[in-house]
């Protein structure tokens, strides 16, 4: 009997991790919803970076590089009201995407949700299999998830984009699809 009881404890014990989880306290449930405010908080201000230093070196590739002062080069020179970051961060910290209002639960989910929204804006270059169903891409011939909404796997988002030294099949991953029973394979 006890090597069920302890099997139950630590299903139990990884039930407690699970956001928003039944053993979840409220001190775990406030210490992971600030996580996920500080990772969202993070994308964010890259994303605003980015862009401005996107549009900067636009800018002087067009008009070209001489003749500017530090003072004109600023980020904030080089971003616009209608700017939409990422990430809504609500006055009670709730986050959200800003594209569709999904929640964001989970910390690892922010940096998720971005590289898919990039993937996506990039046009599948890797060729992967999409399920509207689950909001995922899955890899082409094993079915097993490349990268979602929810979670990304970083050597197989790479090989998508074309990192020819990222290695797709050096890790195993539990969510997969039939894609053969789909049509697909």
């Amino acid at each position: 009997m006890s090597g069920v009881r302890r099997r139950l404890e630590r299903l139990e014990e990884g039930a407690r991790g699970a956001p928003g989880g039944p053993l979840e306290d409220e001190n775990e449930r406030r210490e992971r919803l600030a996580r996920v405010r500080a990772a969202a908080e993070q994308e964010n201000e890259r994303f605003f970076r980015e862009l401005a230093g996107d549009r900067r070196k636009a800018f002087l590739e067009d008009v070209g590089y001489g003749g500017h002062g530090a003072e004109a080069l600023r980020d904030e020179n080089f971003l616009y009201p209608d700017d939409q970051p990422p990430f809504t961060i609500g006055e009670d910290g709730t986050v959200v995407s800003t594209r569709d209002g999904k929640p964001v639960t989970d910390f690892h989910q922010t940096l998720a949700e971005v590289f898919f929204w990039d993937y996506v804006e990039m046009g599948n270059p890797g060729g992967l299999y999409y399920d509207e169903a689950t909001e995922g891409f899955y890899m082409p011939d094993s079915g097993e998830l490349a990268f979602s909404r929810d979670r990304c796997y970083l050597p197989r988002f790479f090989w998508a984009i074309g990192d020819a030294h990222a290695a797709p099949y050096g890790i195993s991953v539990p969510e997969r699809i039939d894609i053969r029973a789909r049509g697909e394979g």
